[in-house]
């Protein structure tokens, strides 16, 4: 059975709204939520700006992004809610690169805990997902992307 990293449709609107305004550059950030059996929930995406991004390169600021995502929780009154792994934009008709691949796994091994990847892809069709779940043990799997009460695939 396929796993499904589930949005919720602010969470996927905040998503492309970010993209188009960041276009022709990409952008990314942090995905919150948590974890469930079939897959990760992400219920909140936070844009941690790379003022240097190009149509080919972000790279989030790790200082940032710790005071944005220690925000984020302390804001959280259900205490459900946590990192889950990271977001970011590919103005092409392009999924997840090595790089990214590399880069997310590293952070699953570091961190001792699975790592969602979600790259948003601009294409004829507007942006479309593409997910990843990367574990400390180097392993990946592909996700579905659904979007919460849309009846649509991101």
């Amino acid at each position: 059975m396929t796993r499904t990293l589930t949005l919720t449709a602010a969470v996927w609107r905040t998503l492309r709204d970010a993209a188009t305004r960041a276009l022709p550059r990409e952008i990314g950030g942090l995905l919150l939520g948590y974890f469930t059996e079939l897959g990760p929930h992400v219920v909140e995406a936070r844009v941690v700006p790379d003022p240097r991004a190009t149509r080919i390169r972000y790279q989030r600021d790790a200082a940032l992004a710790e005071r944005i995502l220690d925000s984020s929780i302390r804001a959280d009154s259900t205490g459900l809610v946590g990192y889950l792994g990271e977001w970011h934009t590919h103005p092409l008709p392009i999924g997840p690169s090595t790089t990214d691949i590399n880069a997310s796994g590293r952070l699953a091994k570091v961190g001792g805990h699975d790592i969602a990847l979600l790259v948003l892809a601009t294409g004829s069709r507007g942006w479309i997902g593409h997910a990843l779940n990367l574990d400390p043990a180097g392993n990946m799997e592909t996700l579905r992307v659904h979007v919460e009460g849309t009846g649509n695939d991101g």
